[in-house]
């Protein structure tokens, strides 16, 4: 997997204007960065991204040939980061953008024929990794995070959670975006654990969906924060359920053995 991670050109003295402290997110923007480029197609083409006053842009070239231009004005945020992801079979490339506030997104590209955008997916609160491709590149993958709330409510675990309570409840926790490629249509289903309603707060809180995406082919694993593997069936067009919480739980504690791989 080829990654590039943007670093921000640095203006010293720009950050206040008008007694105003600009936020270095909204800067990097305003001032634009260019990252460094990837090869792809065996080291014979060259990719590169960046972002300026007008959006962000991606671009191939191919030695002794004009370089290709696309620009994806649909970011609206800040950016706090950006990074280039090849496919395997190099015939796609994603482009990771993340803000530093929260927020997070991506688009993928065709190379061949000519580059062309393949949708992706818009700037949405969450943290997560960037998206990774299966082995064969048919499928994009990536798994974001999202304020727990009780699936069929929408009530927000921590205003409902209850010490005493004897119930279990199924709590969304994170969303699944999942792309079939060259298709643009992405997929999206939320992530659940049915959990009892006592669990405490803090434990939910500290979930997080990084390291969770693992392609074994084209086999989609997901990795929970408490050590359950499920196996996604893809496209997936239906809520994902855990079942094994308070198992996983007990194993990270090391009440009985190591966690699952």
């Amino acid at each position: 997997m080829n990654v590039v991670t943007v670093t921000a050109i640095s203006m010293p003295g720009v950050l206040e204007r008008a007694g105003e402290r600009l936020s270095r997110y909204r800067l990097r923007t305003m001032l634009g960065y260019q990252g460094t480029p990837i090869a792809i197609r065996g080291g014979t083409r060259k990719v590169e991204c960046g972002v300026d006053a007008h959006g962000h842009w991606i671009s191939i070239a191919t030695a002794g040939a004009a370089a290709e231009v696309l620009r994806c004005p649909g970011w609206r945020g800040g950016v706090g980061g950006m990074a280039l992801i090849a496919s395997p079979d190099d015939r796609y490339v994603a482009l990771f953008i993340y803000s530093g506030q929260s927020t997070q997104g991506y688009e993928v590209f065709s190379v061949e024929p000519v580059l062309a955008h393949l949708g992706g997916l818009a700037e949405g609160r969450g943290h997560g990794d960037a998206p990774s491709f299966s082995a064969s590149s048919h499928w994009l993958a990536t798994l974001i995070s999202s304020e727990p709330r009780l699936r069929g409510t929408g009530e927000y675990f921590e205003t409902v959670q209850d010490p005493s309570a004897q119930e279990r409840v199924i709590v969304d926790w994170a969303r699944l975006h999942v792309q079939r490629l060259p298709d643009a249509m992405l997929h999206t289903v939320d992530v659940g654990v049915e959990i009892p309603l006592s669990t405490e707060i803090d434990c939910v809180l500290d979930w997080n969906a990084y390291d969770a995406v693992r392609f074994v082919g084209d086999e989609l694993r997901l990795h929970m924060p408490w050590g359950e593997d499920v196996v996604v069936a893809l496209p997936a067009t239906a809520p994902l359920t855990c079942r094994n919480f308070v198992g996983s739980i007990q194993r990270q504690a090391g009440r009985s053995g190591s966690t699952s791989s």
